[in-house]
């Protein structure tokens, strides 16, 4: 979701905003004092357990603007970065918030470990609004 009209493109897929949730609103004005860019899209995404994960990647489009900032909530699950100084992994959790700077590689690997489910909102800013 986010501000109408915007369309985020990735994996051959669009993903057009069509305005912004009465909930999310609050969480990204928050986001928004404490973080550097104008978050104006958000993607949210649903890991239902361990076997759902999301590969190594960088949120580096062209359409993209400054870093994105993410927002778990849910189940606790590691997250890989890979940073210019060497990889970490975080345990992230509920409420947890980070900052990834775009051309950071990073990951949510599956896990054998039982884990309910965890939804990750990243907030972002596309150009061109």
């Amino acid at each position: 979701m986010g501000t109408a009209g915007l369309n985020y493109r990735y994996s051959q897929t669009d993903h057009p905003a069509n305005g912004w949730s009465d909930a999310v609103l609050p969480l990204r004005d928050w986001l928004a004092d404490r973080y550097p860019g104008r978050f104006n899209f958000v993607l949210a995404n649903r890991y239902l357990d361990g076997q759902d994960s999301m590969g190594w990647h960088s949120d580096d489009e062209a359409e993209l603007h400054g870093d994105v900032v993410s927002v778990s909530l849910g189940a606790t699950r590691r997250f890989l970065l890979d940073a210019p100084d060497g990889r970490c992994a975080l345990e992230l959790g509920h409420g947890d918030v980070i900052q990834i700077p775009r051309a950071w590689r990073h990951a949510l690997p599956k896990t054998r470990t039982r884990v309910g489910m965890r939804i990750n909102l990243t907030f972002r800013e596309l150009l061109g609004s």
